[in-house]
């Protein structure tokens, strides 16, 4: 989906930050799935047992949401940075564009899984959206 224009990005980040908002937890994340110019899911991170700290990301709960479809040509927007879990499922499910804000992990865990993908020509493109949260 490279051929979005930059009011759609606009428009599905703005749709993540949204989804954010439906979270219980601290910070609250948002995820957006879109293709073809169309949302397909969201999703938020969440407890998965009240009182304890497991959480299921974001990323992790939009992708769920699809879980009948074929994500070969989706983009993914998230309000944060893909942690290695939300990484490895994103390949799992062959989505390749994810569009994110906020800071990029420079965690050497990350850094060795994506270049793993670089290796293998595996295609997963991360593209930082510049700016604030608050369009």
């Amino acid at each position: 989906m490279s051929d979005l224009e930059p009011g759609e990005k606009i428009f599905f980040i703005k749709s993540a930050i949204g989804a954010g908002e439906l979270s219980e937890c601290e910070p609250g994340h948002g995820a957006t799935i879109a293709r073809h110019k169309q949302i397909l899911s969201f999703g938020f991170n969440q407890k998965i047992i009240r009182g304890e700290q497991w959480e299921l990301s974001a990323i992790q709960a939009a992708v769920l949401e699809c879980k009948d479809l074929n994500l070969g040509d989706v983009s993914l927007f998230s309000t944060y940075f893909p942690t290695l879990d939300d990484l490895k499922m994103l390949v799992s499910v062959k989505i390749t564009s994810v569009y994110y804000l906020g800071e990029a992990e420079d965690k050497s865990e990350i850094k060795h899984f994506l270049n793993k993908l670089c290796e293998k020509s595996i295609p997963l493109e991360i593209i930082h959206l510049e700016g604030k949260k608050s369009f």
